[in-house]
């Protein structure tokens, strides 16, 4: 459910805006809107320390090893500097790594020699030159020179052309290097020691971690702090701040207010108004609640909370995506693992319920279709509680009619937003199309035959769509736009519903996968140690790619049911602005 919000205004003199600021944030309440844009270099300086804490942590975390020596007694900006700082020199080291490397990798086959002493020849009136050439062009070297052939390379030879004056060849040559080989490599040797002692100095700055990562929170409420006084309205003497508040929560501003003689002001937010979405479902419909950040999607606040049809629909989708009794128990076993580790350390545990939701639905639906690290593998005595799940035909057709269903809620959600309008049938004719392509899909892609009632399904369906998408003024302008509308719909309707297909398609390829594995490793057979050795890591390989795949396929397929083709049809623009209030720093 979104909770309705109420537009605030507190007003109070100027010269109090920050002690009343500071406990607007003791409340927690206010979702602060800005009156004006928050403008000053002390924001600018607030948002580059932040962003340059955040960066450094980044770095750390990417380097940091097992061990983690004791925090630096440092300021946490201060380190964050000077991470930042080796960082930088890192990334210059390591482009000068890749250009010694591509040096050495250039002249190594020319052997080790050292251009300081060439140099020292030629002032002697000795030169040598270097030279990638065809065979057939030593010719043209005169015969009283010096050739040294040093190596060949396809078709060309690698040589050294000793003279006691300059030659005038009809081709150029290979020039020298700026050093001699070893001293390349010596070179190399260093920058990469040097590359390894900056990363040894980032790792030891794991144990300030925490100390930065507090920092930085508390840079971010100083930010958020800074930013509400610098975008309140003034106007003369008086101070005013503006935001949202969750309207079951408005008596409590409203008191606060009373007793600390603000002026309060609550109201209907406008259409117009960018208003936070605060979301407040129940346990099992909240364990959605990590995915979505993870995903960052908000409904608008006038838009459909999706969170009770994403909750069913996106369930199903991973049963039927990842379908296997064996992964479910595993997922379920490693998060009851993670939660006796964490969980104490982890106060919202609404993670470890998504991942309980998950397991115990790809366990169902395995136990269902006799799935369990494969199918072909199990015995015959193992027989999936709902046989028909092991028909290709009767998932396909589960897959049209679950599309089909899932869009319909979509148009049933328009229709309810639209009553009393007429043109709420439009969406009564989208849904009756829907259910159409079902039986179309099963046409043609399943061979059914196609019933004559289909027909007049689809004439009623149409027929709404065409004389309801406009019902007011010139009624052939409104059937022009019923016909564009449905020109531009229809055939996304056949097709979205069609999509739901990739469902099958994603589970057969999963259950695929562990068969020609578990196949694989029977073939090597587990009679003595060798063959096992062999066959227990194709099997795990096997199967760990599976899992591997699973989360990839999930989010793939079954966040795009739920965000693209289903938001299309419910007309969900995830335009959201998630409500934030303002809260003092811990």
């Amino acid at each position: 459910m979104i909770v309705p919000m109420k537009k605030i205004f507190i007003i109070v003199r100027e010269k109090d805006a920050e002690t009343t600021l500071e406990k607007i944030a003791a409340l927690g309440l206010l979702h602060v809107n800005h009156l004006k844009s928050p403008e000053g270099t002390n924001l600018e300086k607030l948002r580059d320390n932040i962003a340059l804490i955040g960066q450094a942590t980044g770095i750390i975390e990417a380097a940091r090893g097992d061990t983690i020596s004791p925090a630096p007694m440092e300021d946490p900006l201060e380190l964050a500097k000077r991470v930042t700082d080796l960082d930088l020199q890192n990334k210059a080291l390591q482009e000068e790594a890749s250009r010694l490397l591509g040096e050495i990798s250039r002249w190594e086959k020319w052997g080790d020699f050292s251009p300081a002493d060439i140099a020292r020849l030629a002032e002697r009136n000795l030169a040598i030159r270097l030279y990638r050439v065809k065979p057939e062009q030593l010719k043209a070297i005169p015969p009283d020179v010096i050739v040294r052939e040093l190596f060949r390379e396809g078709p060309l030879v690698g040589c050294a052309v000793i003279s006691r004056d300059p030659l005038d060849l009809p081709f150029s040559d290979a020039g020298l290097p700026a050093l001699s080989l070893s001293e390349l490599k010596t070179e190399l040797s260093e920058t990469k020691q040097r590359i390894s002692k900056n990363n040894e100095r980032i790792r030891d700055m794991a144990g300030a971690l925490n100390s930065m990562k507090k920092r930085k929170g508390s840079l971010q409420k100083e930010l958020e702090l800074a930013e509400a006084i610098s975008g309140m309205g003034k106007f003369g003497t008086l101070a005013v701040f503006s935001g949202f508040a969750p309207q079951d929560k408005v008596d409590e501003l409203e008191r606060t207010a009373t007793a600390l003689s603000w002026g309060f002001i609550a109201a209907d937010p406008d259409e117009d108004d960018t208003v936070p979405t605060l979301l407040v479902n129940n346990r099992w419909v909240n364990s959605m609640r990590p995915l979505f950040s993870f995903i960052e999607l908000v409904p608008g606040y006038r838009e459909l909370d999706m969170s009770p049809v994403f909750f069913v629909f996106f369930s199903l989708f991973v049963a039927l995506l990842v379908n296997d009794l064996g992964y479910g128990l595993l997922v379920l076993l490693l998060t009851f693992f993670a939660q006796r580790k964490w969980g104490k350390k982890t106060r919202d545990l609404t993670i470890f319920y998504f991942f309980y939701l998950m397991g115990g639905v790809i366990a169902v639906m395995g136990a269902l279709s006799g799935t369990c690290f494969g199918q072909d593998w199990l015995p015959s005595w193992v027989q999936p509680l709902i046989p028909a799940l092991r028909k290709d035909v009767n998932v396909q057709m589960l897959c049209f009619i679950i599309g089909a269903a899932h869009l319909s809620i979509g148009h049933l959600w328009q229709m309810a937003l639209k009553w009393p309008r007429l043109t709420l049938l439009v969406d009564l004719g989208w849904i009756a199309v829907l259910w159409c392509s079902v039986f179309v899909a099963n046409t043609l892609i399943l061979g059914k035959p196609l019933s004559p009632a289909v027909f007049y399904l689809f004439g009623a369906g149409s027929a709404l769509v065409l004389f309801f998408t406009e019902t007011r003024g010139n009624p052939l302008r409104n059937l022009a736009k019923g016909l564009g509308n449905y020109l531009m719909n229809l055939m996304n309707n056949f097709t979205d519903v069609v999509s739901y297909i990739r469902l099958f398609a994603v589970g057969l390829a999963g259950v695929s996968v562990s068969d020609a594995f578990n196949r694989m490793a029977a073939g090597i057979g587990f009679d003595g140690v060798l063959p096992a050795l062999i066959a227990v890591p194709i099997i795990l390989f096997g199967h760990g790619l599976n899992l591997l795949l699973a989360p990839m396929s999930i989010l793939v397929h079954g966040v795009r049911l739920n965000v693209l083709e289903f938001s299309n049809h419910a007309d969900v623009k995830w335009s959201g602005v998630m409500y934030k209030p303002l809260r003092k720093g811990e």
